[in-house]
């Protein structure tokens, strides 16, 4: 009751067992830590050599592509679902169109070899013969055989400039808003009065109005009209239908006789182009 101290009792405990604790945790840690790290880095190697690898292959494909003398082999680029793979289907497509465009430059020369060779011969024989016939009786055939070549000359060199000043005329042609089943509708009025033993049919679900050169187009449509009389047998029906998409009116031109070649889809509207097996006085130098 006078808070006099009778006795005291003194607890100790060692600190040893935390110490120990904490320890094993820093070093779980550390050790939780660089597993990480090493999953983390070996992750990163794993993809940037898969990547270099990759881009590697692509390297190559490209390299192939092009021979030594600067031709086009068409090869199989590294596909994927990624970035890398877009950009392997982007080369591949336009490899495909530089080979595309390359075949037609090395055809155009034959092409236009092919479509100078006559009226040139034509032009050689008449003054070989004026040369050689002292008949004056005889000379006005021959001056007129050389004046039909040297025109037939003339007219695929206007043909060529022709392609030429309509690529230049379309970028500075001037547009206006018109409605194009009329359009279609007077150029069909035309053709029918120009090939009378051919029948043209118009079929379009709605009228609309387009911005467009209304000559150009006429124009565009007159030559391919004119390639379905040739390639069609008399009194069949040219059909022309307008459909409208999201994004575009399309114009389809349909005529009776035999398919394009599958090879000719994509070169058709190049220069130079002609599929047709029987030649004629008339040039054709392509749509």
């Amino acid at each position: 009751q006078d808070n006099t101290v009778m006795g005291a009792v003194v607890a100790e405990k060692s600190n040893q067992d935390i110490l120990i604790l904490q320890s094993e945790g820093i070093i779980e840690l550390i050790n939780s830590t660089l597993l990480i790290l090493t999953s983390i880095i070996a992750f990163i190697v794993f993809f940037a050599t898969r990547i270099a690898l990759r881009i590697k292959r692509l390297q190559k494909a490209t390299e192939a592509a092009i021979s030594a003398d600067g031709r086009i082999h068409l090869t199989a680029f590294p596909t994927g679902n990624d970035e890398l793979g877009e950009l392997a289907k982007t080369f591949q497509e336009m490899l495909n169109r530089l080979n595309q465009y390359n075949r037609y430059l090395e055809t155009m020369a034959s092409n236009l070899a092919h479509e100078i060779r006559t009226p040139v011969a034509i032009v050689k024989s008449s003054l070989e013969h004026l040369e050689m016939s002292p008949s004056e009786s005889e000379a006005p055939v021959y001056i007129l055989r050389a004046k039909e070549g040297i025109m037939r000359l003339s007219s695929i060199l206007n043909s060529m400039s022709e392609a030429t000043q309509i690529e230049q005329s379309l970028q500075h042609c001037p547009k206006e808003l018109i409605p194009l089943q009329q359009l279609l509708e007077g150029c069909i009025q035309g053709y029918q009065t120009a090939y009378p033993n051919r029948l043209f049919t118009l079929n379009y679900q709605q009228a609309i109005h387009i911005n467009a050169a209304p000559e150009s187009l006429a124009q565009a449509l007159d030559k391919l009209i004119d390639n379905a009389v040739e390639f069609s047998p008399n009194a069949s029906t040219i059909k022309i239908s307008m459909s409208i998409t999201s994004d575009a009116v399309l114009i389809h031109v349909e005529n009776q006789g035999a398919l394009l070649p599958d090879n000719m889809r994509q070169e058709l509207f190049h220069s130079m182009v002609s599929i047709r097996q029987e030649k004629t006085d008339k040039p054709h130098l392509g749509l």
